[in-house]
């Protein structure tokens, strides 16, 4: 599968979750994919958030790396 169809499945999979309320956040209720991510970026991150990102991205560039080989 190439990128591009992934970010689409990703960018899904994370809407399904913002319509069912998953998320205990006002502030991104009822909200498109793109402005969440407008949203979230503009917040203050806690040490324990900056550490789940490090993970996620690195996890999701090993994947990357690996379907490459």
């Amino acid at each position: 599968m190439d990128i591009k169809t992934k970010l689409i499945l990703e960018e899904k999979n994370l809407k399904h979750y913002i319509d069912l309320g998953a998320y205990d956040s006002e502030d991104i209720e009822g909200l498109e994919v793109w402005q969440v991510i407008d949203t979230i970026r503009k917040r203050d991150f806690s040490p324990m958030d900056n550490l789940i990102w490090h993970y996620s991205r690195i996890t999701l560039l090993n994947e990357l790396l690996n379907e490459e080989e």
